[in-house]
């Protein structure tokens, strides 16, 4: 009775976490899916509505590994019916088990009440991860079965580490990494405890049978899916095949600048300097890292060394949402050094409410048109919702056919994937040579330079709507419909 009278202390003392996120999904469970890797899920788990549960899919459909979230998803429209709700409060027990399990894990290195406190809301208002609460996302689902499992080697609970591989590597492609990052931190922790190079073999040994239903887990259904379909993970015709492209030498040295700015991104060069600072102080022997700065950072160095390698050889894997079992221990990180080590003690409001400003703040660090975003790792997209809605009521106020109008991703699905309705119309991809009409967006990541400055100098803006940062702007081409005139105030509202 003690152990659940602690519990249920326990969350009530969480209860404001716990609200602040299940308020902010309650506030969104209208929003559309947005993304490629959202819309993904829906195009999926209407499908598997649509044809009675059957797990072949089509390959335009098919990314290669198990649709657990699309089938749950499904399931759940079955049930309660087809909407966006449903999708939204899924999350919701995720991210409310993500709070429980980051306070555990927070307090396997100190019982500290403002090391745990303050460094919770920096991770909870985490620019990225606030981003995943807003949408249907796999990557949500992955933080928590990683940090579940991080707990229960922490704290020894064998049992569960077994259930948690598992999902994890049903999860997503980048599950089965964190499960390789997960096996490497255990694997460091024994060498930490043992310090020689002899027994922490003969220990690693008994480990990897807790890892073994994962991967015979994940092989049968690679195995299953090739005689299925004939490929593995990828084929020459998939919608994804951009993100197995590798690169020269020259876009590998592009891309170590692209992960250097995501480290840094959307306010997290704070986080950095900071640790710089202690680092420096480490280095002149005014301060010495303990036994859990140690742990942290063979964490922060086992993710980094599983998840930049990818990111680095291939085009288009640098979102900064891969980098979350990065991000997110470099907070925790902070933390620790700031309210347990306390080399700053003088300074450790001031530091903190620099890092929250800098944190909240990221959501708003808005590039050019010109440089891509990362527009699924940042609320600042919610506006377009409301935008896209307001432009496309202005076309049909027009009678302008959607066939004459080009646009580019996340705007060219349609609104049968992104909004659940029986709306089969769609923006096709742009064709600035043919199409009469363009609809674009500072969050469409796909406008080349050149086609910018051609629309700003060339083409004439018909409509126009921001909100916040976000702007959707509608162009007619110069070469169509010359004679037509257009009212004063009639681009801009």
């Amino acid at each position: 009775m003690s152990g659940f009278n602690h519990t249920f202390r326990l969350h009530c003392r969480l209860l404001p976490y716990y609200l602040f996120y299940s308020i902010i999904i309650l506030l969104v469970v209208n929003t559309p899916f947005f993304w490629d890797k959202d819309v993904v899920i829906s195009k999926r788990a209407l499908w598997f509505i649509e044809n009675r549960f059957s797990l072949n899919l089509p390959n335009s459909y098919d990314n290669g590994y198990a649709p657990l979230l699309s089938l749950f998803v499904a399931f759940l429209w079955k049930i309660f019916g087809k909407s966006l709700v449903v999708g939204h409060l899924l999350m919701m027990p995720f991210a409310v088990g993500l709070i429980y399990q980051l306070h555990r894990f927070l307090n396997n290195f100190s019982d500290n009440k403002r090391f745990i406190n303050f460094t919770l809301i920096l991770l909870l208002v985490d620019t990225t991860l606030l981003s995943q609460i807003v949408v249907v996302s796999n990557d949500l689902i992955l933080l928590f079965f990683l940090f579940m499992s991080l707990n229960a080697i922490l704290y020894n609970r064998r049992n569960w580490l077994y259930l948690t591989i598992l999902l994890l590597s049903l999860s997503h492609i980048r599950g089965v990494m964190v499960c390789l990052i997960v096996f490497l931190f255990e694997f460091a922790l024994l060498f930490n405890k043992t310090g020689r190079v002899a027994p922490i073999f003969k220990k690693a040994i008994r480990l990897i049978p807790q890892y073994l239903p994962a991967a015979f887990t994940f092989l049968a259904y690679q195995i299953y899916h090739y005689l299925d379909t004939g490929w593995i993970i990828t084929h020459e015709g998939s919608p994804w095949i951009g993100c197995f492209e590798t690169v020269d030498f020259k876009g590998f040295i592009f891309n170590i600048g692209i992960l250097i700015w995501r480290l840094l991104d959307f306010g997290r060069i704070f986080f950095w300097l900071f640790l710089l600072v202690f680092l420096v102080r480490v280095l002149r022997g005014k301060s010495e890292p303990d036994s859990n700065i140690l742990i942290l950072g063979i964490l922060i160095i086992i993710s980094s060394v599983v998840l930049f390698p990818a990111m680095l050889t291939y085009k288009v894997l640098s979102s900064h949402r891969y980098l979350l079992p990065v991000f997110m221990p470099v907070t925790i990180l902070t933390g620790y050094v700031l309210f347990v080590k306390q080399p700053f003690v003088r300074y450790a409001r001031v530091t903190f409410l620099i890092l929250i400003i800098s944190m909240i703040s990221g959501n708003f660090w808005i590039y050019p048109d010109k440089i891509a975003k990362g527009w699924d790792s940042t609320v600042a997209h919610l506006p377009f919702h409301s935008l896209r809605k307001k432009m496309k009521k202005y076309i049909e106020t027009r009678q302008i056919p959607f066939s004459d109008i080009g646009s580019d991703v996340p705007n060219t699905y349609t609104q049968k994937l992104t909004h659940l309705t029986d709306d089969e119309r769609y923006f096709h991809l742009k064709d600035m040579k043919t199409d009469k009409y363009i609809f674009y967006s500072n969050i469409f990541n796909m406008f080349s330079d050149e086609e910018i400055d051609e629309l700003k100098n060339q083409w004439i803006l018909e409509k126009e709507y921001r909100c916040i940062q976000v702007k959707v702007q509608f162009y007619r081409n110069p070469e169509w419909g010359k004679d037509e005139k257009r009212t004063d105030g009639e681009a801009a509202e």
